[in-house]
């Protein structure tokens, strides 16, 4: 008999839940408020972009740069493995090309705001892992658009063409997702220093409109390696 994959995630989260409770699972203090700051490289993935048209232009994958990311972080451990914290960030990262056309000087910038969970394990004196994960939303930018051009055709003939170019930034909101999991050292009483990883999602996809062009691509998707320093009190 083959056994459903939901049965394996529900027994998988019941041994978690259930070592938490028995105490083994337990690393910081307890009743405390903490204040985090961090910045690391983001690392942001393909993702399909059209552009307004008689239909919608495909453009194909939009392809970025390594970025950066700034992350400020206020939480509360109501217990020394749990703790609930709002996070807000800014990433930045060049789009280097669009299907076949590269690109230069156009940013993707987003500005996630999200309320994480954060579990968290003592593994050895003063270090310690965490996972968590979190749900928000995020504003994006984007300052990309199409610029017509007349190209010859291989009988000949003049057409139009297009290509994308810089142009003024427009904004747009959704809803997000994240996940993380990472290293933490406590250097004092007060103070811990944090190595982590964090994926970033939109549930679904941007749409902003850049001088009256329409310009869409499905949900994106990120990566961090973060390195940050927290305040606990």
């Amino acid at each position: 008999m083959k056994i459903p994959f939901k049965f394996y995630t529900f027994a998988l989260a019941f041994l978690v839940v259930s070592r938490f409770q028995s105490g083994l699972l337990l690393a910081g203090e307890t009743n405390t408020l903490y204040f985090d700051v961090g910045a690391g490289a983001n690392f942001q993935q393909d993702t399909d972009a059209k552009f307004s048209g008689e239909p919608y232009t495909e453009m194909g994958k939009a392809r970025f740069s390594p970025g950066e990311e700034i992350e400020l972080k206020a939480g509360y451990k109501p217990y020394q493995w749990l703790a609930v914290e709002l996070a807000a960030g800014f990433i930045q990262n060049n789009i280097s090309s669009i299907g076949t056309y590269p690109v230069q000087g156009v940013d993707f910038t987003q500005f996630p705001v999200m309320a994480n969970i954060v579990l968290s394990r003592e593994v050895f004196r003063n270090w310690s892992v965490y996972v968590g994960a979190g749900a928000g939303f995020i504003v994006s930018q984007w300052d990309c658009a199409l610029q017509p051009y007349v190209k010859i055709s291989h009988n000949g003939l003049p057409s139009i063409g297009y290509y994308p170019f810089h142009q003024t930034t427009a904004s747009d909101l959704v809803p997000g997702y994240e996940a993380m999991a990472g290293i933490r050292y406590k250097l004092a009483k007060c103070w811990s220093l944090k190595l982590g990883y964090q994926f970033l999602a939109t549930t679904e996809g941007h749409n902003w409109t850049i001088d009256s062009e329409e310009v869409k691509t499905n949900p994106t998707m990120s990566h961090s390696l973060t390195l940050s320093l927290t305040y606990s009190f």
